[in-house]
């Protein structure tokens, strides 16, 4: 419940993961927002990042180098 609560208000905060000021050309942040999921509705972002979850896949890891 609390997940559906947290996924919910990240989606509405003014701004998105990608942030509007370091993403300036339109051509990569269509290229980013696709390769994020971030065009797909939040219910199918919401069930595909609980399933990495449930399979232990917390993401990249930014100190020991080992991305998706």
């Amino acid at each position: 419940m609390l997940t559906v609560v947290v996924s919910t208000l990240v989606k509405f905060l003014p701004s998105d993961i990608l942030g509007e000021e370091n993403v300036e050309d339109p051509e990569v942040r269509a290229a980013s927002t696709k390769e994020f999921g971030l065009d797909q509705p939040i219910y199918i972002q919401y069930t595909e990042r609980v399933g990495r979850l449930i399979q232990g896949d917390l993401g990249s890891s930014e100190t020991q180098h080992l991305y998706r």
